[in-house]
């Protein structure tokens, strides 16, 4: 009984320690908000392939070909042809379950076709929906030409969508078309609310602050990209965070960043993907706090380290199977959703790499700010029985 009571004092002080309950409520820039990537509130949370709001459908004209769904997932796996033929098509349909305003898309290419078009849908599916589909973009490449770290994002005429679909074409004989990823942008200047559901860790200005762990104490600095590496949007570039000390198999350090948001930001789920075929093996853990944090620089490295000086836990795993690899980006729920201002992300030092780090907010998980500070005062009181 008295371990159950001091960690509901330990998240309740942490929860009450902010700002008053100022919060995000309107994201900055809507142009960052990728509308494939969306929590969907009649699915489960666990979605293997990504929070995705759409209904999906590929249709190739070869027989040779991989519908992994990868080009909406948040990870590094990919949509793929094997060409056979000139008249060789990939296409891959979204269907929006409303009207979306959308300017702007990123096609990061592993392997490029020779022509690729963006189409739109400019009604609802009634009828001929063939008819409903207009090209909306048209981009010729160098096929088979690799486009790992030149990702453009092309602004187009803003446009009323009900869905988006991509066709490839021009794939060359017995080369492959791949496409790790495939993001299309609302135009700025919507109202766009944080609890709509989409990854909010895009936004310019959320982080206020970010560091990583040095090496020193209980820690280990990374050895490869940074904080900015988790939030940057890119699953197939080269920028992913390691702390890659170790062969294969082996563990040993452990390494943080942590980042300082501008006001306490709604959470309540998160997903990410490894780096290709270098997922995470080891333990890792992701926290959140209010406040004046403790510097976990200078603390133990251990979860009851953290958690003993503030830090809420809301994701620990244990285990040796490849998490946020190429073929299951993961999605998780926090274990105490909420309004937060400070994240951390520990893991263990180790062979794998992490890349595309997403958070998101959905109202059925959300507690109301008055619940929370109800929980606060609870907390406190037990506290003074305790003591």
């Amino acid at each position: 009984m008295l371990r159950v009571g001091y960690l509901v004092v330990l998240v309740a002080v942490c929860v009450w320690s902010g700002s008053a309950w100022a919060v995000n409520t309107v994201v900055s820039d809507s142009s960052k908000i990728n509308v494939l990537r969306q929590y969907h509130e009649e699915r489960d949370l666990v979605l293997h392939y990504g929070l995705n709001t759409v209904a999906q459908e590929c249709f190739t004209t070869s027989v040779r070909q991989f519908d992994r769904r990868g080009a909406s997932d948040g990870g590094p796996w990919n949509d793929e042809l094997r060409g056979e033929s000139p008249d060789d098509l990939f296409i891959h349909e979204w269907y929006f379950p409303g009207a979306r305003e959308i300017g702007s898309w990123c096609a990061q290419l592993r392997t490029a076709p020779g022509t690729f078009e963006m189409q739109y849908l400019a009604a609802p599916v009634v009828g001929d929906e063939d008819s409903q589909w207009v090209r909306w973009s048209f981009k010729e490449y160098t096929a088979g030409a690799e486009y790992r770290v030149a990702a453009t994002t092309y602004t187009e005429t803003p446009v009323t969508a009900y869905g988006i679909r991509y066709i490839a074409s021009g794939i060359a004989y017995d080369a492959y078309f791949r496409l790790n990823e495939l993001q299309v942008f609302l135009t700025a200047g919507q109202n766009v609310s944080y609890t709509d559901g989409y990854n909010i860790f895009t936004q310019p200005d959320l982080v206020t602050r970010q560091w990583s762990s040095p090496t020193a104490g209980a820690w280990t600095a990374p050895n490869g990209g940074d904080g900015t590496s988790l939030r940057n949007g890119n699953v197939w570039d080269d920028s992913e965070l390691k702390c890659q000390n170790q062969a294969e198999g082996a563990y040993a350090g452990r390494a943080f960043v942590r980042y300082e948001l501008n006001d306490q930001t709604p959470i309540t789920s998160f997903t990410w993907g490894g780096s290709d075929g270098q997922g995470w093996r080891g333990n890792w853990e992701i926290y959140t706090c209010n406040g004046t944090a403790v510097d976990p620089a200078e603390l133990g490295n251990t979860v009851q380290d953290l958690t003993a000086n503030g830090w809420v836990l809301q994701y620990a795993y244990t285990g040796t199977t490849e998490i946020g690899n190429r073929m299951t980006p993961a999605d998780f729920q926090f274990l105490n959703p909420g309004y937060w201002e400070n994240i951390l992300v520990v893991w263990d030092g180790q062979f794998g790499a992490m890349r595309e780090l997403e958070f998101y907010t959905t109202l059925s998980l959300l507690p109301e700010p008055a619940t929370m500070s109800l929980l606060a005062l609870g907390g406190l009181a037990l506290l003074r029985r305790r003591t």
